[in-house]
């Protein structure tokens, strides 16, 4: 099931290089089903890039017809850019748990670990985790579930 799942997302982020969901998505489940953290951070990284430069683009073409009508508010919401920062806050946040969970394992703890590394790069990891769900809270649309953002932030601290 868990090839099955991992071929779909590749196959679609290999025939979708541009789209961010099928590139964010696919770093979820790398990150959540196979811990391969590292990976997952690529693939968030370049999903974030590209809905990056999607806005910027609209943005530009949007300044010529800019609707006075419209505040900074609802300007500056995107919700591709909230749900992908959510996203990588999780991927964070997951790295940050396995790493901890090592202190709490017999099988993988060794008497020649360092607690303070572990523990001095879980919280590196946990305040990345924090900082991409405070990016995600930047992007809410007014009207929209608030909560999105600060539930997987509270559950982390």
């Amino acid at each position: 099931l868990y090839t099955e799942r991992l071929n779909i997302f590749t196959l679609l982020a290999e025939n979708f290089p541009r789209n961010p969901h099928c590139l964010a998505h696919l770093a979820r489940f790398c990150a959540l089903e196979r811990e391969e953290y590292q990976i997952a951070k690529k693939y968030i990284d370049k999903a974030l890039q590209i809905r990056e430069e999607e806005r910027q683009q609209h943005h530009h073409h949007m300044a010529a017809s800019f609707d006075e009508g419209n505040d900074a508010e609802s300007q500056h919401a995107d919700s591709p850019l909230n749900r992908i920062y959510n996203m990588k806050g999780c991927i964070y946040q997951a790295e940050m748990s396995s790493i901890i969970g090592r202190l709490g394992n017999a099988t993988t703890f060794r008497e020649n670990t360092d607690v303070n590394e572990v523990i001095t790069e879980a919280v590196a990891l946990a305040i990345s985790a924090s900082a991409a769900f405070a990016k995600c809270r930047e992007y809410y649309k007014k009207g929209h579930e608030d909560s999105f953002g600060y539930v997987p932030d509270i559950k982390l601290r």
